[in-house]
């Protein structure tokens, strides 16, 4: 059972207007506090001053915001990211990406097709029938070596299916560079709380790997669930839900998360170092398990509630250095290997909460290194007789 994690109290919420002009001044407030840290000394060494900034300045104001007013906030945030990548218009994304959606509505999501971003396909020709940047038209499962099934982060209670699109096609990218995979991704547009708490966004991730093994025809042994923060909660949960209660479906090669959130009871202490902070996390535990002490306890809640994380599949889980998060991640990967599982461990010190995935939090170095693990991570447990 989760117990308490801060006596922090909630600010009073705010019409729009004031909300905004609060969350301004609390803004200015954190950068303020984080410039006087930075010239003190005071600040993880190896996070810049403009990556420190970035963080402490959203940091410092998202607690006084309601659900709508922080969604809103997120939404442009993400445009800004999106238009910055060159995917802030409909006609960029479908380039990319087309909504797929199970016949009896049970899940949406999005299918990533590969795209050949290496080499120069002329007209009329094309490099072993693999599609061409811009060219999205595989079938979910098809023209690729793997299929990444993924559930995106924002604590349950935001976020969208492509986000991240900007780091997938990159990934992509990277794995055919430098291992010579093909990658197609699902990602889960799984609905969120509080309008659908839990274990709605268990039951659409599970239900979209259930299609993509049995209507779509994806051999398991290509599948790698996958997911960051509350994404990465979920892509550890779907394999525990095959193992006790679907095990014909076979379990995917392997697991990846970044940054994922265990919901760990463990007291927060308030940081401008990360973009979490505790009062947060008591909000997505609200809205998540509408205070259900049944939903809070159970193991697909959060794997930290399992009895035994054995017998799941081979697992990377990457944490950042200075995110609040650390210590129940941690904990999470100790007791895997504890209980005879394999579980690698990839640390960024000085990093905060999904920072390969925030580009003011990260450094393109990082970022690489990110992908590059991921990648070495997928061509050591990929099945090795792949068409």
């Amino acid at each position: 059972m989760l117990g308490p994690l801060t006596t922090q109290k909630r600010p009073k919420p705010l019409p729009d207007s004031l909300a905004y002009l609060r969350f301004t001044g609390q803004v200015l407030m954190g950068l303020i506090k984080f410039s006087a840290l930075y010239m003190a000394g005071k600040t993880p060494n190896t996070q810049t001053y403009k990556m420190g900034l970035s963080i402490a300045g959203l940091t410092s104001g998202v607690d006084g915001l309601t659900l709508t007013q922080s969604r809103a906030i997120a939404a442009r945030l993400k445009a800004t990211a999106a238009k910055k990548n060159g995917l802030a218009t409909p006609e960029a994304i479908a380039q990319w990406a087309t909504k797929v959606e199970a016949e009896n509505k049970e899940w949406t999501a999005y299918w990533i097709p590969f795209q050949d971003q290496i080499h120069t396909i002329r007209d009329g020709q094309s490099h072993n029938n693999v599609n061409g940047p811009g060219v999205n038209t595989a079938k979910v499962g098809e023209g690729c070596d793997l299929v990444l099934h993924w559930a995106h982060g924002g604590g349950f209670i935001d976020g969208h299916a492509l986000q991240c699109l900007f780091f997938y096609k990159d990934l992509m990218k990277t794995l055919q560079k430098e291992h010579g995979i093909r990658v197609g991704i699902l990602s889960v547009a799984y609905s969120l709380a509080p309008e659908t708490p839990f274990p709605g966004a268990v039951s659409e991730c599970v239900a979209a790997y259930r299609d993509l093994v049995k209507v779509y025809g994806v051999d398991p042994k290509r599948i790698f669930t996958c997911g960051e923060s509350a994404g990465g909660n979920l892509a550890h949960v779907v394999t525990l839900k095959i193992r006790d209660e679907f095990p014909e479906l076979g379990q995917p090669a392997g697991t990846i998360s970044i940054s994922p959130y265990f919901f760990a009871p463990d007291p927060m202490e308030f940081s401008l170092f990360d973009f979490i902070t505790p009062l947060r996390c008591v909000h997505f535990t609200e809205c998540y398990a509408q205070n259900d002490p049944k939903a809070m306890a159970s193991q697909y809640f959060t794997p930290m509630n399992a009895t035994t994380l054995a017998g799941l599949p081979p697992m990377l889980v990457m944490v950042g250095g200075v995110e609040l998060f650390r210590p129940s991640i941690e904990k999470f990967v100790t007791r895997v290997q504890g209980d005879g599982g394999h579980c690698e461990f990839f640390l960024e010190e000085g990093r905060a909460h999904c920072w390969c995935l925030i580009e003011p939090a990260s450094t393109e170095e990082d970022r690489v290194r990110a992908k590059t693990a991921i990648g070495d991570f997928l061509a050591k447990y990929q099945t090795k007789d792949l068409e």
